[in-house]
């Protein structure tokens, strides 16, 4: 990384990171209540991948549930978290709240604990196929609610930071249960047994996935349903 066909110089990339290393305090301090996340590994992993054949090759089928984690450097719980969102929600809303605090995610990890974030089928990053989850409903939510239940104005960044993460939730039947019954269990086969922290809905996913797997240790814990974001006080 010589010249300057490369882009950039040494000389430039030395300065670069001198910047970047004198404003590392400043940046630390902006928000000194805030511990520092000792994070050993983050990642994500997809459980329930299963293939459909059609006339234009074979796909996914949509049943997959994207799994996203986070190690602490200092693991002080024997349990790790499963953290599942409700009806229109996705996993995002355990890590930070729309007016940018942090999450249950990130209180959790601090608090020494390894920390899995769902997005249930069809919802967040799992693709949306409707042939497959259902159409739309008439339900979704508006910036007009979304403005109520926060109490602020609907032109607020607030209410467009909360309503941007509501999609479509798969309809709660027979059919569904089964799919998250066997991909809640599907993670508990690869993490062990855990405790489910769930929003809205995603308490049956938790509880279909105890009745999927009953020797496996488990607890669940209702966190709400607001459209305020898993917010979370620091214990």
């Amino acid at each position: 990384m010589g010249s300057q066909e490369d882009g950039i110089t040494r000389r430039e990339l030395g300065a670069l990171a001198a910047t970047a290393l004198a404003a590392a305090p400043q940046l630390g301090a902006q928000n000194p209540a805030e511990p520092v996340l000792d994070i050993a590994e983050w990642s994500y992993f997809w459980v329930g991948v299963e293939k459909i054949s059609t006339a234009r090759g074979t796909l996914c089928n949509g049943m997959q549930m994207y799994v996203e984690y986070w190690i602490p450097a200092q693991v002080r719980h024997p349990y790790p978290v499963v953290l599942v969102h409700g009806g229109y929600g996705q996993g995002t809303d355990w890590i930070s709240t729309p007016d940018g605090k942090r999450g249950w995610a990130s209180l959790l990890v601090e608090q020494g604990y390894k920390v899995y974030v769902v997005d249930r089928p069809g919802q967040g990053r799992p693709p949306y196929f409707p042939w497959f989850h259902g159409y739309f409903d008439e339900r979704a939510q508006t910036f007009e609610a979304a403005a109520k239940e926060l109490g602020r104005d609907v032109n607020d960044p607030v209410v467009a930071q909360a309503v941007a993460s509501k999609g479509q939730p798969m309809a709660n039947n027979a059919v569904t249960q089964n799919i998250w019954r066997t991909r809640g269990a599907m993670l508990l086969d690869q993490i062990g047994p855990a405790i489910f922290v769930t929003r809205g809905d995603g308490a049956v996913l938790a509880s279909v996935t105890a009745q999927e797997r009953p020797s496996l240790p488990w607890c669940s814990s209702s966190a709400g349903s607001s459209s305020q974001g898993a917010a979370a006080t620091r214990p």
